[in-house]
């Protein structure tokens, strides 16, 4: 397997494997299916089979300071089982001294127990050295 870095918007990149430029490329699915594109997707990879980017998807919310109903409002909206993931991901990359461009995946979640099969918080810090290994049967 050779990575190489691919640019152009989403259906260059895809016209790409289309006609022959290259045999695959990974893409967000939520950005496939926002321009329609859900029906290209040949397989799903799972979080724990490739690592998001620590704190993906999570959403924030701003309001004036002193704006005290608005915030009580907005505050019904905080998920605190989503903010504890969040905050788990962000530590580990303020720890690495990572940032967003760095090649670390992270995933948290909350469970309610943690015995030796759990694991709340998988890391990975990548390196296209240790990619083509990792993925090299041979």
């Amino acid at each position: 397997m050779e990575i190489r870095p691919l640019r152009g918007n989403l259906d260059t990149r895809l016209n790409r494997v289309s006609n022959g430029d290259s045999t695959a490329s990974s893409f967000a699915r939520a950005g496939l299916v926002r321009i329609g594109r859900q029906g290209d997707v040949t397989e799903t990879l799972e979080p724990v089979q490739m690592l998001p980017a620590p704190a993906q998807g999570a959403l924030a919310v701003e309001c004036r300071a002193g704006d005290n109903e608005l915030a009580a409002l907005l505050a019904e909206l905080d998920d605190a089982d989503t903010r504890a993931a969040v905050t788990a991901e962000r530590i580990l990359l303020a720890e690495l001294e990572a940032g967003c461009s760095a090649p670390v995946g992270a995933i948290a979640e909350v469970v309610e127990s943690i015995d030796e099969e759990g694991k709340p918080l998988r890391g990975a810090v990548v390196t296209a050295a240790a990619w083509r290994r990792w993925t090299d049967p041979t």
